[in-house]
């Protein structure tokens, strides 16, 4: 487990993720992050490097009627797509 308030963990504990999951990321699947928000930009980073592309993004919801959440692969956001959305708004 990494510690969270140490970068150098956070950071290795990404690789590790990022490794496991870019192979199947390679063959279409879609990624759904860590919940902890820095560790999942340092994974999805990674895997923006290691595959050329950002990794589509699984959307997971909580619905007020359950006590789980649910993973939607309706909702997945495509991070190329909108990349090259904020592309055409150019810079500040």
């Amino acid at each position: 487990m990494a510690h969270l308030d140490d970068p150098n963990e956070i950071s290795a504990k990404a690789f590790e993720i990022a490794q496991t999951a870019a192979p199947y990321l390679a063959k279409g699947a879609a990624f759904l992050p860590p919940g902890y928000a820095p560790l999942a930009g340092a994974v999805v980073a990674i895997l923006h490097g290691m595959l050329g592309y950002p990794p589509r993004i699984l959307w997971s919801f909580k619905p007020p009627e359950r006590a789980r959440f649910l993973i939607s692969s309706k909702y997945a956001l495509d991070l190329q797509a909108l990349r090259d959305q904020g592309k055409q708004l150019g810079k500040p």
